[in-house]
């Protein structure tokens, strides 16, 4: 079992991220966009991904914690439970919304989302999923819609036009050296940071600032 975090009510700025505005997003043509194999998606290949919002339940208060809907919740503790699937995950938000990129109804990667950064998103979390047999973490079962798309990529895209359509002017995305610095992340090393962070917003054109995060303008 894990003790549970959770998030404030609602974001201080009032916006949030549910399942109409990620149908709103051209999933097909990020997807296209940011393929690694020689010929075209197929449109079954396509129709098997989709979005699905992420949050940390309400009526608690940390901006982080097990991310609702994936949880049984008991005494202050969180256990695992069965996901549509039938499989289960450990889905930690580093804050209190987010998304995932789902392929065939199982979350395959990770956003985490931080709304409340004036005219900017911020991402704070950049994350594979792993799926399990049960609830206690055995059984690893990886991801299967990841390997023919550049994710990370992808991932960073879809972020950057939820915050045009939410009315972002930035985006900001974590540095290895911020990401490093968090109780959140202190079983990450350093270098693994860098790849995650650094390189993904180094080669996607953001620009780190003196605050220590990267930066990109998109409207």
């Amino acid at each position: 079992m894990y003790e549970t975090y959770a998030s404030s009510p609602e974001n201080v700025c009032g916006k949030e991220i549910d399942q109409d505005l990620l149908n709103s997003v051209n999933l097909a043509e990020y997807l296209h966009r940011n393929s690694l194999t020689e010929k075209p998606l197929s449109s079954t290949h396509l129709d098997g991904y989709s979005l699905i919002p992420l949050r940390v339940p309400d009526g608690q208060y940390l901006n982080f914690g097990w991310v609702e809907n994936f949880y049984d919740y008991s005494q202050g503790y969180a256990l695992p439970k069965q996901y549509i699937d039938g499989n289960f995950y450990k889905l930690w938000l580093n804050t209190n919304v987010g998304f995932a990129l789902c392929y065939k109804d199982s979350p395959n990667a990770m956003i985490g989302l931080d709304l409340d950064w004036g005219n900017e998103i911020l991402i704070k979390q950049i994350q594979g999923v792993i799926a399990y047999k049960d609830n206690v973490g055995s059984g690893k079962r990886h991801s299967r819609g990841l390997a023919p798309l550049d994710w990370r990529k992808l991932m960073v895209e879809l972020s950057e036009d939820i915050a045009d359509r939410l009315g972002f002017i930035k985006t900001a995305i974590e540095s290895a050296k911020t990401v490093s610095s968090s109780p959140q992340n202190r079983f990450m090393s350093p270098e693994r940071a860098k790849d995650i962070y650094d390189e993904t917003a180094s080669r996607l054109g953001y620009t780190m600032e003196p605050d220590g995060y990267w930066h990109r303008r998109i409207a």
